[in-house]
């Protein structure tokens, strides 16, 4: 068995391994339609095949991966609000201290980054969100 607190550590290891090194290491994914899956990390050694970590999987609700995804979203915008206001801060220290320099940055950055990304963030905000196309077992 694994200890929990171990638990992410050993599945990047397991899916490392499988990349590295394809011939020794298999992933074997396996979907039902009932929505419950099985990944098998298994090692190929030379005489005989040894599973070495079986995770079994659940699907969730579209309401709590709805309810994930916006969480994720949300955070990922507030570090993008955090970082351009830290940008425009940093501008205005440089425009002070040095305007040259500003002038410069701004002509060898995206249009999006030397306007303090608040292009990207009206164009994120003007996304509207499409309906949920899910695929569904039956």
């Amino acid at each position: 068995m694994i200890d929990f607190n171990e638990y992410p550590n050993i599945l990047v290891k397991m899916v490392n391994s499988c990349i590295k090194e394809p011939h020794a290491f298999l992933a074997v994914f396996i979907m039902s339609r009932d929505g419950t899956a099985k990944l098998d990390f298994i090692q190929n050694i030379e005489y005989k095949f040894i599973e070495l970590l079986s995770t079994d999987f659940m699907a969730s609700s579209e309401e709590v991966v709805r309810q994930s995804i916006t969480f994720r979203y949300n955070s990922v915008k507030s570090k993008v609000a955090l970082m351009e206001a830290r940008l425009k801060d940093v501008n205005a220290l440089v425009k002070v201290k040095n305007p040259s320099l500003l002038l410069q940055i701004q002509k060898s950055t995206p249009a999006s980054v030397a306007a303090g990304g608040a292009s990207l963030i009206n164009h994120h905000s003007q996304v509207q969100q499409q309906p949920s196309q899910s695929r569904r077992f039956k």
